[in-house]
Formats: structure tokens, C-alpha cells, sequence
């Protein structure tokens, strides 16, 4: 059943952003997006007891992927788009001082994307990324690993690919891998 609540200090209303959940903080936290300009936010609300929404610092970026990384605590964000499209990778630390940190993976990487759909993998301890946009829409798939060296790797899957496309939705079935 649906149960509504109104937290206090809400952040300003924004698309092409990301939420996620922090099961150790018990919060959900919205990052980035476009209200017109893009923004450069990052908000965390406490779910025990809804009350407030609480500003953390960001990065500005919209059409990003963000992803929670269970083995580490942490947020992981691939690409989206501040002036220009993006294929970096930052964390943000989610302890006591929620930090912001850029990664250095291995390997080469995708394309600058936005829009693309994003998942953690932790059985494989990895991020897989699939389609987007760069120029087009696009429908090829990658892995970046965490366990071993931060590395970037194409796959590339059998059978027939979906097209391409963007505005990608991705979900993790954890019991069927």
C-alpha cells in the first residue's frame, strides 16, 4: 500500500537525476539532474523517520548512472553530462563525511554516454552499463570491476542485442544473476 509523507526542506524538483538506496544509512539519496540548468546537488533522506531532507555536496552532472556499491559502502557514477557528455567514474563515500572522490579505472572505456542504464552486480563485484546515448543511441554493454584492479571491459553478449536505445532503465535480478 502506498503511504505518503512530507519531509521538511525539500530539494528543488529536477528530471534526468538519480535515486539510490543506502541500506547502511537506511536513506535514499537523490543526485544531480536538470531543473533548466543542470545541477550540482546531492540530497539524502532518512527513511526511519522521513523528516527532513539533508543536503550533501555534488558534483554537476545530469543523464548519469549512480549505483550503490554493497562491498564498499559507497555511490559509484558513470557519465551523464555537465557541458559536455562524460565517461568519468566518481564515488561518493557515504560514512560520517560523505566524500567525493574520482576513480581511475583501467582499460578503455565506454564512449561519453548519457542516458544509459546502469547496475551493481555484487555477486561479481562489478558495474555493468548498457546502452545510452552519445551521438546516437546505443545498445553495447560493459563491465567495470571493483574486486582485483578497477578495469574497464566491452562485452559482448550472445544472442541478438535490443536495439539501441536511451533513457535506459536497468534493474539487477540477484537471483538469477
Amino acid at each position: 500500500a502506498w503511504t505518503g509523507f512530507t519531509p521538511v526542506n525539500p530539494p528543488q524538483g529536477r528530471q534526468f537525476h538519480t535515486v539510490t538506496y543506502d541500506p547502511i544509512g537506511d536513506r535514499m539519496l537523490a543526485f544531480g539532474g536538470s531543473s533548466g540548468p543542470i545541477l550540482s546537488d546531492t540530497w539524502a533522506l532518512p527513511l526511519g523517520a522521513p523528516t527532513a531532507w539533508v543536503p550533501l555536496s555534488g558534483t554537476r552532472r545530469k543523464g548519469h548512472s549512480a549505483l550503490y556499491d554493497t562491498a564498499r559502502g559507497r555511490m559509484v557514477v558513470f557519465g551523464g553530462q555537465n557541458a559536455t557528455t562524460l565517461n568519468d567514474v566518481w564515488e561518493l563515500s557515504l560514512g560520517t563525511m560523505p566524500t567525493w572522490a574520482r576513480l581511475a579505472p583501467t582499460g578503455t572505456p565506454p564512449t561519453p554516454r548519457t542516458l544509459h542504464g546502469g547496475i551493481y552486480e555484487p555477486k561479481r563485484d562489478r558495474v555493468l552499463i548498457f546502452g545510452g546515448r552519445d551521438s546516437a543511441p546505443l545498445n553495447d554493454v560493459w563491465e567495470l570491476t571493483f574486486s582485483g584492479e578497477l578495469a574497464w571491459h566491452q562485452l559482448a553478449p550472445t544472442g541478438t542485442p535490443p536495439t539501441p536505445r536511451e533513457d535506459v532503465a536497468a534493474a539487477y535480478d540477484e537471483e538469477r544473476g
